[in-house]
């Protein structure tokens, strides 16, 4: 998006409904609702509107976001592996040992992708819209306006997202497939997370794609708490391979990669669903 305007199709589920309604199912905030159109930065069709305009199947709903402000996040130059990008969305393989944020320097993901939005000539900055562990390897995904930044992280936050793992984990499995239904709470004096039943709620999915004394497994997590592969994988007798922290190796790479995702896009709401393939 080099243009300040981000454009959208009006899909069925928001026929009849009103602007208002559209932005705040996306996760758009009153306040930045308020301040789009403030600036006269609402359209429908091309023409000015109002928050309260109704909207038609096939409408195109347009958002000028030039009276927002930036976060000034510093460019870092270095290359990032692009699994896939359009008008809304970027999705960047993420390597080991490498930060989305980082408070000490300015060369974690979110720098080197605001080097290449700069390069392109975007106008808004990209923005994470969902967290993966630092040893894990595989898709960030950045909104490309602050209203795809809503919406995706609203759909993460409702576990809309379906996302699959691929790890390496230690020791055979007896089974093909399982599930792990254990809440997750916080080690204050480890640092760690555990299992526990004063946690929070976690699920996760486990496929055996190869069974021997390093086995291959697809894992779909329903929620997403800290570390949650990590500590359900280890609980059940298969921890991570490379996982410095929940098994008894003591040196890394760690062997897990965010593989898979799907989700509608904010486009239009149709389902879309992307791999980025694992270098093990």
């Amino acid at each position: 998006m080099t243009k300040a305007v981000y454009e959208l199709k009006v899909s069925k589920d928001y026929h009849d409904k009103t602007i208002k309604e559209l932005l705040t199912n996306y996760g758009f905030s009153a306040k930045n609702q308020y301040l789009v159109e403030l600036n006269n930065g609402l359209f429908l069709n091309k023409e000015r509107a109002t928050r309260f305009f109704h909207l038609k199947e096939g409408d195109r709903l347009g958002l000028d976001f030039s009276s927002f402000k930036r976060h000034g996040i510093k460019p870092y130059q270095k290359p990032i592996e692009i699994v896939y990008e359009d008008e809304s969305v970027l999705i960047v393989n993420k390597g080991n040992k490498t930060l989305i944020y980082d408070d000490n320097n300015d060369q974690a993901l979110i720098n080197q992708v605001e080097f290449y939005r700069q390069s392109q000539g975007y106008f808004y900055e990209l923005l994470p819209v969902h967290r993966i562990d630092k040893e894990t390897t595989g898709m960030v995904v950045f909104g490309k306006n602050p209203l795809v930044v809503s919406y995706l992280s609203k759909r993460f936050e409702e576990k809309e997202v379906s996302k699959i793992y691929v790890a390496l984990v230690h020791h055979p499995f007896n089974t093909k497939d399982g599930v792990i239904d254990h809440p997750i709470a916080s080690d204050r004096h480890n640092n760690k997370e555990r299992v526990s039943h004063t946690g929070k709620k976690a699920t996760s999915l486990y496929k055996v794609i190869t069974s021997s004394e390093t086995s291959r497994v697809e894992i779909n997590i329903i929620g997403g708490r800290k570390h949650q592969i990590r500590v359900h994988m280890a609980y059940i007798g298969h921890p991570v391979v490379g996982d410095r922290l929940y098994s008894k190796d003591k040196e890394g790479p760690m062997y897990l990669h965010f593989y898979k995702i799907g989700f509608k896009h904010p486009n239009n709401l149709e389902p879309i669903e992307i791999i980025c393939e694992p270098g093990f």
